[in-house]
């Protein structure tokens, strides 16, 4: 079984999740297949969106992606299964300047573009790929949506965290509910 996860956020905290499920991993510096002490287990790292495109190419057996990207992209719709998984959550808030200035038009900085979209109407929203901590020194908009886990960023930005627009965990999804239910008998066992 491949698992395609994301570098980074995700991964840090599965990894961490497995390793205290007692299982193993066996990890190269630099490499992007990492294999597990579960017998026919594979983890690919790979970037974020790709998690979902591996798995509905069919070179991944499941995958694990973070609720915000299958909310952007829309995946919720496509015929995929889907479980949660509980080992981490954050959120996505609305973030603004601690010293807003003064605006004609509600203007938002964000990498999730279609989610603010389809939670509001009027506002102009920048396409970003990140880093919309920015925003303060740039004069780039008014706020930013963006995920916070701990607020660290947020202050050190001179950035105050507002509404939490949606919980973010990580979801473990697939073509075919068996794998979904292999994969939780696999690490709950």
């Amino acid at each position: 079984m491949i698992i395609a996860v994301p570098k980074g956020r995700i991964y840090e905290r599965f990894r961490r999740f497995l390793i205290m499920h007692n299982i193993y991993l066996y990890e190269r510096d630099r490499t992007y297949m990492v294999y597990t002490s579960i017998k026919n287990m594979k983890i690919a790292l790979v970037k974020s969106i790709d998690s979902y495109y591996l798995v509905n190419q069919g070179k991944a057996d499941i995958g694990i992606l973070g609720s915000d990207i299958l909310s952007e992209y829309m995946i919720f719709s496509k015929p995929i299964h889907f479980r949660t998984l509980w080992f981490f959550q954050c959120g996505m808030f609305f973030i603004r300047k601690r010293v807003l200035r003064k605006s004609r038009r509600f203007t938002i900085a964000t990498k999730y573009k279609n989610t603010v979209e389809r939670h509001l109407i009027n506002a102009r929203v920048y396409k970003m790929r990140g880093s919309c901590e920015i925003i303060n020194d740039l004069n780039i908009a008014d706020y930013a949506v963006d995920i916070v886990e701990t607020g660290k960023t947020l202050q050190a930005n001179n950035l105050l965290g507002l509404n939490k627009i949606m919980d973010i965990r990580p979801v473990v999804f697939g073509k075919h509910r068996d794998l979904i239910d292999k994969f939780y008998r696999n690490i709950f066992a």
